[in-house]
């Protein structure tokens, strides 16, 4: 499958890693040479593009993708085109490659722009997929949101994406907003993180010490809500027992109102997504 990105920045960067990564582990062995670059596998043939060539191209050489000038050279051929660049630049970009575009499968990773406003700049051979992710797709330990209308692409974005991690099917277009969930929850646990992390430092343990005692607690407790398929406050009341050191912990949290906050957090983003796409319909 030939897969083109155009955009690496962030998060069409991740996108690369993980979808080359994966190409290995899942069709041939990778290698790493000492300069700490990835050999090539055998899975999707990538091509990247931006507007900054330098950084295509150091990206490339990391992932052994195929780089291209420019968005035209890049699409030329392409079963899928992931669109990763900013909202403001996607309706330039997509007349530039309006032209090369044949029954490609175009999947935008942009925010808040709706399937419509793809509909009306490309051709209506192209079929169109929305995805949202975070950023721990390169890693393989990410979390992809997708609407595609048809059971064809959906079967070809969750075998491109399978190996960034978990990838979920949006019932409906507008579901996809939901996805903020786990793209800016990152942001709010990764706060968490850190204020722990400081606290550790405060009372002698190194910053390192610290932040992988609270970057694992994070890790683990999403791993037993998934795994375990417990409820969060059952597993709170499993690591909190009676008389215990960790209700009093909970008990500053809970008076700040710790969830109820997480909650507006979590709110405001899903909101926020839905207003921008609804103004760009």
């Amino acid at each position: 499958m030939k897969v083109c990105i155009l955009g690496v920045g962030k998060m069409g960067s991740a996108l690369a890693v993980g979808i080359a990564r994966g190409s290995g582990r899942d069709f041939g062995a990778w290698s790493q040479n000492p300069e700490g670059e990835i050999a090539r596998g055998r899975g999707a043939q990538l091509t990247l593009c931006d507007h900054s060539h330098a950084k295509a191209a150091a990206l490339a050489r990391k992932t052994g993708a195929g780089v291209a000038k420019t968005a035209k050279q890049a699409v030329e051929g392409a079963d899928a085109i992931i669109i990763a660049v900013k909202p403001d630049a996607t309706a330039a970009l997509l007349e530039e490659i309006q032209k090369e575009l044949g029954e490609t499968l175009i999947i935008s990773v942009v925010a808040g722009l709706p399937m419509s406003y793809y509909k009306k700049r490309v051709p209506r051979s192209c079929r169109v997929a929305l995805i949202m992710s975070n950023l721990a797709v390169q890693i393989g330990k990410g979390t992809t949101m997708y609407y595609a209308e048809s059971h064809v692409d959906a079967k070809e974005i969750e075998a491109l994406l399978a190996p960034t991690g978990a990838v979920i099917r949006a019932r409906k277009e507008e579901d996809i907003d939901f996805a903020m969930l786990t793209g800016s929850g990152m942001a709010f646990f990764l706060a968490a993180i850190e204020g722990m992390a400081k606290a550790g430092e405060m009372h002698g343990l190194t910053y390192a010490q610290a932040l992988t005692l609270s970057a694992k607690a994070a890790e683990g407790a999403g791993a037993l809500v998934l795994e375990k398929e417990i409820k969060p406050l059952e597993l709170e009341k499993m690591v909190a027992t009676k008389k215990g050191i960790t209700l009093q912990g909970l008990r500053i949290l809970r008076k700040a109102k710790v969830k109820h906050h997480f909650h507006r957090a979590a709110h405001a983003v899903i909101m926020d997504a839905k207003r921008r796409r609804k103004k760009n319909r």
